[in-house]
């Protein structure tokens, strides 16, 4: 059952005593510093800083096993962004909360609170962006973690709710599934090969044994389950006419841990 006790668990503290945090804080204020004075535009500046570090969350939550994998995503976003594009910051925190819920990486036991708020932030999302298959994710998000629901009656009653909510947004509201592709040809090309190439190449970086928060053993299927989620929001986004900035931090999210496996097989046949 869940937690009885009002905390949101999915939550992960910064902690400063950790050298990986101490460089991430530090590389997402230069690049904000970087972007302030290339554009002179303070907003400029700030949506770097969110992007890098955003991007470093997604791939940490991506490839916990590997901290410094991070970093070379985090680098992939500064050198990809678009300097007067928006990010859908917003959109891309919900994300990095849905990952949690499905891997576990916090390692605490799920509370009603982490339900009620993910549910609510998740209808948020869809409201603001007019489009109601975010629903559908939190859906899915709900079947892959059934066992840490609280009871099967409680888990299809949950399911009966929002998948009610999930037709009457769409067909009584007419909230679009899809929209017309309106990017560059480098964010959509960018995201393909991400969503093709990414399937296979975590399939081995999910296999490297890990922990979570609390130091108990991460389970490796809900980690991988917790990729092809990404991956499907990437599809979505990339068919729904999302922010370029957007499209480019989760997939390089996704690139980062697979260029740092990469490397790291390179060395060992060198």
């Amino acid at each position: 059952m869940f937690r009885r006790d009002p905390i949101f668990t999915l939550g992960r503290k910064i902690d400063f005593n950790y050298k990986t945090n101490q460089l991430i804080t530090a590389f997402a204020a230069g690049s904000g510093l970087l972007f302030w004075l290339l554009t002179g535009d303070v907003s400029s500046g700030l949506t770097a800083a969110l992007a890098v570090f955003l991007t470093w969350a997604l791939a940490r939550e991506l490839d916990p096993a590997h901290p410094y994998s991070a970093f070379f995503a985090a680098a992939l976003t500064l050198f990809s962004l678009n300097r007067t594009g928006r990010l859908d910051g917003l959109l891309l925190f919900w994300l990095l909360l849905l990952l949690r819920w499905v891997n576990g990486t916090t390692g605490k036991r799920l509370s009603l609170m982490d339900m009620l708020a993910l549910a609510g932030f998740t209808l948020f999302v869809s409201q603001s962006t007019a489009n109601s298959l975010f629903l559908l994710f939190f859906l899915v998000a709900l079947l892959a973690v059934p066992h840490r629901l609280p009871s099967r009656p409680y888990f299809l009653s949950a399911l009966t709710a929002w998948g009610g909510l999930f037709i009457w947004q769409t067909l009584l509201h007419g909230l679009p599934v899809l929209t017309l592709l309106s990017l560059s040809t480098f964010e959509p090309l960018l995201a393909l090969t991400t969503v093709v190439i990414a399937p296979c190449v975590f399939w081995f970086v999910c296999k490297v044994p890990t922990t979570c928060d609390q130091g108990n053993p991460l389970n490796l299927a809900k980690l991988y389950t917790s990729l092809l989620l990404f991956l499907a929001v990437l599809v979505f986004l990339l068919f729904s006419g999302a922010e370029a900035n957007t499209l480019i931090v989760m997939s390089s999210a996704a690139w980062g841990p697979m260029a740092y496996f990469a490397q790291g097989k390179l060395k060992k046949l060198t």
